[in-house]
């Protein structure tokens, strides 16, 4: 038997439900398998962290409305997270896979409310297969990107609900929403007013939203925000940190527009990838329009807000002269493109289609999972190989724990919190904490054959720790890297001995 017979079309009404139901539940459960198992085969891996699990292990210290260049919310979930897990990779893979559990499970959702087919859920779930940046790279090392997408998924099913029934709870609840999206990446704000233009330019769904109660959903938005806003504008520079990475030109030559406009092609194509054969193909294919207008209408919404996201990254270089554009950065932007793809694919969902669709799915879901294991035992040029552990083994062999740890950057000490994590960890990129009276600091950099420490965390130490007095000179320690014969990392460190702690700023 076929497993797949059971999406083929019904002509009775009740077995249709019925086929429903069960194509419903089997892709949460298929779904809710593969995350599981990317869990524990994350756990499995290794001791060590990714950059950006890194910095979260550094950030998750304090509670805090900024953090940096990022918003607050994801930081904000991993530290709910750890309270149950304790900071660790446990507590990073877990909040990760439940957030793209809710990304394929809530594009499921999406889909078959506007629909009213699971069938077409389940296709628009396993598109998401075929974009690189949400089935490999979200999995390897992104958090925000993470977070983002999975908040605009939650605002399209809250706008959904909304204007399936409007009421005043619904309209606070899209605000609500709306709210932690900006806090969960600051290019939200570039998807929430392309979603805007595209209600205001679809008739059918501006009539019905249209309404004095939409004043609820901009206090409950505008509510969520303040706090961090507020915050935010104390702490202008800090938020602003990595602004140099959209490479702005403050008057942009033609030569730069181009050279914005050719990266910003680069990182849509680069973004959709494989999906984009999908696309091309769904183009050519003969359109049976359905009876339901509800498709109609949110095609027309979807194709409005994607043609509206890529414009509003037009102005951005036209006016505010940015010609950098990376293509996780498009992942915020067109995350609901495979929604898109099954509403023009019309009726009825072609049965040869999503056979095909599933075996490529499973397919590439199998590779990613192979992928994910075969970087860290045969690639040893991994991240997640440096031998961390060795390296604290060696720094307790020589002393007392420190109680206080300043590392280069995030990643050497997310690291270090891992195997210290009775210490208060530093970085120059972090917001000061509270520090014990007296206390024995250790300075870890990444060895550069440098006779001491690099001059930036020299700096920090002369402006934050400025009575701190060195405790030993400088030393190297070097370890065989995990998994290979030949390659070693190598560290410096040095104690220094703090006479008077500074307040936190």
């Amino acid at each position: 038997m076929n497993p797949l017979s059971i999406f083929e079309n019904s002509s009775e009404p009740a077995m249709e439900r019925r086929v429903d139901s069960r194509c419903a539940w089997i892709t949460l459960s298929a779904l809710t398998l593969y995350f599981t198992l990317q869990f524990l085969l994350r756990i499995s891996l290794s001791p060590g962290a990714e950059l950006d699990e890194a910095e979260q292990l550094v950030l998750t210290q304090q509670f805090s409305w900024v953090y940096g260049s990022q918003p607050p919310l994801y930081t904000w979930l991993q530290i709910l997270i750890f309270q149950f897990t304790g900071p660790g990779i446990v507590g990073l893979a877990l909040l990760k896979n439940l957030l793209l559990l809710f990304t394929y499970s809530g594009t499921f959702f999406l889909t078959r409310s506007i629909t009213g087919s699971a069938r077409k859920g389940l296709a628009s779930a396993l598109l998401l297969f075929l974009i690189p940046q949400v089935v490999w790279e979200s999995q390897r090392d992104l958090t925000h990107s993470v977070l983002v997408t999975s908040m605009g998924i939650a605002t399209l099913l809250s706008l959904r609900a909304l204007w399936a029934r409007p009421s005043t709870l619904r309209y606070i609840l899209f605000g609500i929403v709306s709210g932690l999206g900006f806090l969960s990446k600051y290019n939200y704000a570039l998807f929430w007013v392309a979603l805007l233009i595209g209600i205001a330019a679809t008739p059918q769904i501006r009539k019905k939203l249209l309404h004095p109660k939409l004043l609820w959903t901009i206090f409950a938005a505008v509510l969520v925000v303040l706090p961090h806003g507020w915050a935010a504008l104390d702490q202008i520079s800090l938020v602003t940190l990595d602004a140099h990475k959209f490479h702005q030109v403050s008057q942009p030559s033609f030569s730069a527009i181009l050279h914005g406009f050719k990266n910003l092609i680069i990182a849509v194509l680069s973004y959709l990838g494989p999906l984009l054969a999908v696309g091309a193909g769904i183009l050519f294919v003969r359109k049976h329009p359905s009876n339901d207008p509800a498709p109609k209408t949110w095609l027309k919404l979807f194709c409005i807000v994607a043609i509206a996201a890529i414009l509003l990254c037009g102005a951005l270089i036209l006016f505010a002269g940015v010609t950098e554009f990376k293509d996780r950065w498009m992942q915020p932007l067109l995350f609901f493109i495979p929604v898109l793809l099954i509403l023009r694919l019309g009726d009825p969902l072609p049965l040869r289609f999503l056979k095909v669709l599933a075996g490529v799915s499973l397919f590439i879901g199998m590779l990613v999972l192979g992928l994910t294991a075969g970087r860290t035992f045969v690639a040893a040029k991994s991240r997640l190989n440096i031998p961390f552990a060795d390296f604290a083994e060696e720094i307790r062999n020589q002393g007392p724990p420190p109680q206080v740890i300043v590392a280069e950057d995030h990643f050497y000490a997310g690291n270090l919190r891992l195997q210290f994590p009775d210490s208060t960890i530093l970085s120059p990129r972090t917001p000061l904490l509270s520090l014990p009276e007296n206390p024995t600091i250790l300075l870890v950099w990444k060895d550069n054959l440098l006779p001491g420490p690099p001059q930036k965390l020299d700096q920090w130490i002369e402006q934050n720790l400025s009575t701190a007095t060195p405790a030993a000179p400088p030393i190297t320690l070097r370890k065989p890297r995990r998994f290979s014969e030949t390659k070693t990392d190598a560290i410096g460190m040095q104690r220094l001995l703090l006479q008077e702690a500074p307040s936190p700023k």
